[in-house]
């Protein structure tokens, strides 16, 4: 009886024992699916190893950032997804001078007529492809120019090759005196006077005599 006893004594004790599980390694798979970003893992792709996702430049978390394998064999998420950030959403004022355009991972403005440069905030230069042409100074305004002539020259307006054209003096002015031929040139007249008058625009008598004229009888 006490042999009997014994054995069960020892069955029991067996029973009581704590029972550990070996759960061995797994390999998760398929692939984690990764969407405008990609993954850094901390051990491969083993169990309790953990994916963490990292964003491409212009796009942010949408959900959940890591993914952890699972004894399993599975991810604990199976996509990890990145959204498009919207900066012209975020900021109002982005393109100073223009018309802000979301597009995936970035922006564009449109500027407004003008403007240049990446966020609008380049005043385009009109002047420098000299549309005054010669003989002209050009002040450059926004979305506009103005041509400021040089003595002797004429605006003619925009259009013209050369926008300040010489100024025929001879025709405007008729500054030549006394019957003295007129003769235009770049920045002004020249008179060719009759004889006995000279002076630039043969106001004066050249001689004495005619002027005078002191000889009598």
């Amino acid at each position: 009886a006490n042999v009997i006893n014994d054995c069960k004594a020892a069955l029991a004790a067996q029973t009581s024992m704590p029972t550990s599980i070996f759960v061995a390694a797994r390999t998760c798979s398929p692939e984690l699916t990764v969407v405008n970003g990609n993954i850094s893992k901390n051990d491969s792709d083993n169990y309790q190893s953990r994916a963490t996702l990292n964003c491409s430049t212009g796009y942010e978390t949408n959900g959940l950032a890591w993914s952890d394998c699972l004894a399993t064999g599975n991810w604990s998420v199976s996509t990890l997804q990145c959204s498009d950030i919207d900066e012209c959403a975020q900021n109002s004022n982005l393109c100073n001078n223009g018309r802000c355009n979301n597009m995936p991972g970035s922006y564009m403005c449109n500027c407004s007529l003008g403007y240049g440069g990446q966020k609008c905030g380049t005043n385009v230069d009109e002047c420098s492809s000299n549309p005054c042409g010669p003989n002209a100074n050009c002040t450059d305004g926004i979305a506009s120019f103005s041509c400021d002539c040089e003595t002797g020259y004429a605006y003619l307006g925009k259009g013209y090759p050369n926008n300040c054209t010489d100024v025929d003096t001879c025709i405007t002015n008729r500054l030549c005196e006394n019957g003295g031929t007129c003769q235009n040139i770049a920045d002004g007249l020249n008179c060719t006077c009759h004889h006995n008058f000279t002076g630039d625009t043969c106001a004066n008598l050249s001689s004495i005599c005619v002027r005078d004229n002191p000889c009598r009888n």
